[in-house]
């Protein structure tokens, strides 16, 4: 068996947020947070802010964790999600790496869109729920080493 972890991030200026499109086979065309794996050595902290460089060209403050998620893809992986929010130094966020396009969302928007055009949706639309919700933690709440 495969375990996976994940880094998402919420970026949120002005009650938008920010959702990358895929260029991944799998996933193209599909909308989703911007994220990715975290890489071996890596903080979940530095990943966070790593994969948002690279797909976003934006530099953020982390601010929260919403929470962790996890997903079995059967038959052989395990998928665990750590999703945080941050906030950008500004909104001009630009199509990096890997990514077709950059599209800032209201949370209502992103619940109406079709199962189809979401990576994960299921997981998706629970952290949009649990962010309409406000359920966030203390960014403190996860340790990591200094």
């Amino acid at each position: 068996m495969t375990i996976l972890i994940h880094i998402s991030v919420v970026i949120q200026w002005e009650n938008r947020v920010l959702f990358v499109q895929e260029t991944k086979p799998i996933n193209y065309g599909r909308w989703n947070l911007p994220g990715g794996h975290v890489e071996f050595g890596e903080t979940v902290h530095q990943a966070a802010l790593r994969e948002v460089v690279e797909e976003t060209n934006l530099a953020v403050v982390l601010l929260h964790l919403v929470g962790v998620y996890t997903g079995i893809r059967k038959p052989d992986s395990h998928a665990i999600r750590f999703v945080l929010t941050a906030t950008p130094q500004n909104n001009s966020a630009v199509a990096g790496a890997d990514i077709l396009a950059v599209q800032w969302f209201d949370l209502d928007e992103l619940i109406e869109l079709d199962d189809s055009q979401l990576v994960s949706p299921d997981m998706l639309r629970r952290i949009i729920v649990d962010l309409k919700h406000n359920r966030v933690y203390p960014l403190e709440t996860l340790v990591e080493p200094d």
